[in-house]
């Protein structure tokens, strides 16, 4: 890490007297670090949210009039090409979890379906697409784009994912580009009313009481005065807050910060211009993990900056120039159009006659004649023509498009003149561009997966109910359990785009399917060969591969995760489950376990023995239905395939007695040191 990360330490020195100072010391020393957080962030940010404040006025197409210029039309040439690009984002993100392990493969389809109802949920702390959209919206007007994800059980649970904007967020001057590792982040403009934060049992009796009784200039109103380009998006809109802010009931404007006290993280909320805090406690009582709530990406990456540069600070120059070029000459044209001339006042002496000539047919102007021409007389000021007006902002646009990705083509345009190869080469180099730019995106995404499953572990009640798809392709209602979330551990996260998922979805399906073609044109290839052409044509992972080559162990990717679950269970000493629906696959997994690990489970193989013997009977009893069913199948098909028989004749179809399996049903299978064996 740079020294230059550390100008807060600069700042704020931590006193050695410290280390014995009382809570309420200590906690006002968190205060005092938070302010001064505030304050420099504040100042750190103002030029950049200044020139942000440029851009959301002209995206309103709310442009300053220019002095000697009778035309100022906001030409929608920046809006247009910020819409476009918004377009190119507009995927529905999916966010897929995935297992780590095998015995996972059990948790993760409800965690899925658990975060998909969250997602499509129309509450207020939910609306995962919307505020998507909002802001990607932000990241492209400001470089950087802010997230925050957290839950809360109290009354009930819920998971928020809220959106906070730029102006609103501080961190760390010079903490670089990714937000984990600054000294401290936070956010402001978290505006509540006064009974409801004096209600709030989550904040201090004491300082709710000190909040409540304090007597000083209205919180809005100095957060309004102070709010400086807060507000440009208002005032570009014509509306004005800072008049008519009325909410009926008094608000206070809050700020939330986790600041770095003594190497060790800190929450707090307080009031800024009463300096009165209202929670202070150690981050991690609140998230185990230490991690930030906020997740910040940016649009142009850059290491060492966090409010780096955006599509806007590309966009702004060229559409300000053009809408400064169309807007002069529509005023050189008013001009032309006015005609303005000079006349002699010893030719001309009635002014209005000549004046009415202008506009009056068969008009006469009486005319003293002189040694000079009548058109003497009469001077017409020329006003220059702007010639390539047109061609230079053509031009303009056109660079600037190729230079950003905004071609004609993800503008909606008519391409038909091009040829379809070179309309589909365009698209797939758009995609490329704005690929590389949505990857931080994505990034962010997948960090606010790994957010939501540890609120989902720390705040969940012990049971929600949800809905799955089933094997059979049926909803069937499920059970996530408290318990089996936080067994399950740290599972996988990625984020893929709608269209990028169907891109992938299609050309993983034609993979797959000419590596099967393969295997059945060389049904003779070695095992070696058929994983080859699985693993590396197919595109299947390792546990598919050996799904696939061993046909037994292929009849149920369940009976895999049970037995796996089982597995890590017996090693951490815990108890294990009896897994009612296991048949031969689940006790082969635990047997080739025991061989491939004899030194890891050496303490631990009277566990194992004990297992297996009580899931014999229930693997033998689910072995026998399932012989009956297969051979009560074939009895069905035999006697469909010969027909209905008259009566008399021969042949008639078999009879639909018990089935019984082929093998011995008092055969038990028992460990040895060989492996699994036939016992009586």
């Amino acid at each position: 890490m740079d020294s230059s990360q550390h100008v807060l330490e600069d700042q704020v020195t931590l006193q050695p007297e410290y280390t014995s100072a009382t809570a309420k010391e200590w906690q006002e020393d968190v205060l005092d670090i938070a302010i001064q957080a505030l304050f420099s962030s504040t100042e750190y940010k103002a030029p950049r949210m200044r020139q942000i404040a440029l851009f959301e006025y002209l995206y309103n197409n709310d442009i300053t009039p220019k002095l000697r210029q009778l035309f100022n039309v906001p030409v929608p040439v920046f809006p247009g090409m910020i819409d476009t690009l918004l377009a190119d984002f507009n995927d529905e993100i999916q966010l897929k979890f995935k297992p780590n392990n095998t015995a996972q493969y059990l948790i993760v389809p409800k965690i899925q379906a658990q975060w998909e109802n969250e997602r499509d949920s129309m509450a207020p702390n939910a609306r995962w697409n919307y505020k998507a959209r909002t802001d990607r919206f932000n990241a492209a007007i400001s470089g950087v784009g802010i997230l925050k994800n957290y839950a809360e059980n109290v009354p009930t649970y819920r998971n928020i994912f809220e959106v906070v904007n730029y102006g609103d967020f501080h961190c760390q001057p010079l903490g670089g580009g990714i937000l984990e590792n600054h000294l401290f982040a936070g956010q402001e403009g978290i505006m509540r009313t006064l009974e409801d934060i004096v209600s709030d049992d989550n904040f201090d009796k004491g300082q709710r009481a000190k909040l409540e009784g304090f007597t000083g200039a209205s919180a809005w109103s100095q957060y309004i005065k102070d709010a400086g380009t807060k507000l440009a998006r208002f005032h570009s809109m014509e509306l004005r807050p800072e008049q008519n802010s009325y909410a009926g009931a008094k608000t206070i404007n809050l700020c939330e910060f986790i600041v770095t006290y003594k190497g060790v993280r800190y929450f707090i909320v307080f009031d800024p211009y009463t300096r009165i805090w209202l929670r202070c406690e150690k981050w991690t009582d609140i998230r185990p993990s230490g991690l930030l709530p906020w997740i910040a990406w940016q649009t142009h990456e850059d290491h060492k900056n966090f409010w780096s540069k955006s599509y806007a600070d590309d966009l702004y120059w060229v559409a300000d120039a053009i809408i400064t070029m169309v807007n002069q000459e529509l005023t050189n044209r008013e001009k032309k159009n006015y005609n303005a001339r000079a006349y002699d006042k010893g030719m001309f002496e009635d002014l209005q006659k000549l004046d009415e000539a202008q506009y009056m047919p068969d008009t006469l102007v009486p005319v003293n004649v002189t040694t000079k021409p009548i058109s003497a007389g009469i001077y017409e000021f020329q006003t220059a023509e702007l010639k390539g007006t047109v061609d230079l902002v053509g031009f303009l646009a056109m660079f600037t498009g190729q230079q950003t990705g905004i071609t004609a083509g993800s503008q909606g345009q008519n391409q038909a003149s091009k040829k379809p190869t070179v309309v589909v080469e365009e698209t797939k180099q758009v995609s490329k561009r704005t690929g590389l730019r949505s990857d931080s995106y994505k990034e962010a995404y997948a960090q606010i997966g790994v957010l939501y499953m540890e609120d989902l572990r720390e705040y969940m009640p012990p049971r929600l109910s949800i809905q799955t798809i089933g094997e059979n392709g049926f909803i069937e209602e499920a059970e996530l359990r408290r318990i089996e979330v936080r067994r399950a551990g740290v599972l996988g996260c990625t984020i893929i785009s709608t269209s990028e998922q169907e891109n992938r979805d299609k050309s993983k399906k034609q993979n797959r399917i000419n590596a099967l073609l393969m295997l059945q044109k060389t049904p003779n290839a070695s095992k070696y060969e058929k994983e080859v052409i699985l693993r590396d044509i197919g595109g299947f992972d390792d546990a598919e591969v050996n799904f696939y080559l061993d046909a037994q162990s292929y009849e149920s990717r369940k009976q895999i995760a049970h037995a796996s679950e089982n597995i890590q269970n017996m090693l951490l000493g815990k108890p294990t489950d009896v897994y009612y629906g296991a048949e031969v696959t689940y006790l082969q997994y635990i047997e080739n376990y025991m061989i491939d690990n004899k030194n890891l489970i050496k303490d631990k193989a009277q566990a194992f023995a004990a297992h297996l013997q009580e899931m014999f009977p229930v693997v033998v009893q689910n072995m026998k239905r399932k012989a009956q069913q297969q051979i009560m199948k074939k009895t069905v098909e035999s006697f469909l395939q010969a027909g209905p028989q008259m009566p008399g004749t021969q042949g008639a179809a078999p009879g639909m007695g018990e089935a019984q399996p082929t093998n011995n049903p008092g055969e038990v299978m028992q460990p040895t040191d060989n492996g699994m064996q036939p016992g009586m």
